[in-house]
């Protein structure tokens, strides 16, 4: 059952990030009102702030399973590892060598953290 919330809680958080760069792509404007009237607008940041909404929810019942110091590492970890992968896949993002050095040093930490 932990794994499943594991899980939830990365797919959700991956979704919502996904759906806000998706809602903003396009967006030329400042920070302030005409941003705000953007994203209200918007499908996709309303379907972001929804997934958000969601993990939220799943990630509390993983902290009634999981320790803190654990479990906000290991979701940190993996939803930047997903998301790198999701921006290179879907968005066209490229990642540097740094990067995917980073990457790696991010996956072995959940490794460590995993044991």
């Amino acid at each position: 059952m932990t794994l499943a919330i594991i899980l939830a809680t990365l797919v959700l958080n991956v979704l919502a990030n996904s759906f806000v760069k998706m809602g903003m792509t396009g967006f030329a404007g400042g920070v302030g009102g005409s941003m705000v009237m953007h994203m209200i607008r918007s499908p996709y940041m309303v379907l972001g702030v929804g997934c958000y909404g969601l993990a939220f929810v799943t990630y509390s019942a993983l902290l009634t399973r999981m320790d803190l110091s654990v479990a906000y590492p290991l979701m940190t970890g993996c939803i930047a590892v997903t998301l790198a992968a999701v921006a290179v896949a879907c968005f066209g993002e490229s990642l540097t060598l740094w990067q995917m050095l980073g990457i790696f040093l991010v996956v072995a930490g959940i490794w460590l953290l995993a044991r």
